[in-house]
């Protein structure tokens, strides 16, 4: 990355907060699959994991590593496994889901190739 301080990774993450709040893992900028669950106006956000994410791994994990984390909420019972997707993970699932909103999120409506947030040239 340049020495260009409006293109650091803080400055994207902040700038892109209202869009879709990326996460950096590993030095790469990822999505919370619940938060593009939500973006897609699906109705139950963590069924995105056993609707979309699930049935599509092989092809999700041939764009990355699906990276995975099973954090503790501190309520009772077993805690759920949440996934961190990457620009091209996060573009299949909107392919995947086949929502009224999954063009306006990928990007794809306004001509572009890519969901807002992942690049700094955005």
């Amino acid at each position: 990355m340049s020495g260009d301080p409006s293109k650091s990774p803080e400055t994207v993450i902040t700038n892109l907060q209202p869009l879709l709040p990326i996460v950096v893992q590993n030095e790469e900028p990822r999505v919370l699959d619940t938060d593009l669950a939500k973006r897609l106006g699906m109705n139950i956000p963590r069924r995105i994991r056993s609707d979309l994410i699930a049935p599509n791994q092989r092809e999700l994990e041939a764009h990355c590593i699906l990276e995975a984390s099973t954090p503790n909420s501190g309520k009772a019972g077993r805690p759920a496994k949440v996934f961190y997707l990457n620009e091209q993970q996060a573009l299949l699932i909107c392919m995947f889901s086949r929502t009224e909103k999954a063009a306006a999120v990928s990007g794809l409506d306004r001509g572009k190739e890519g969901i807002d947030g992942y690049s700094a040239g955005d």
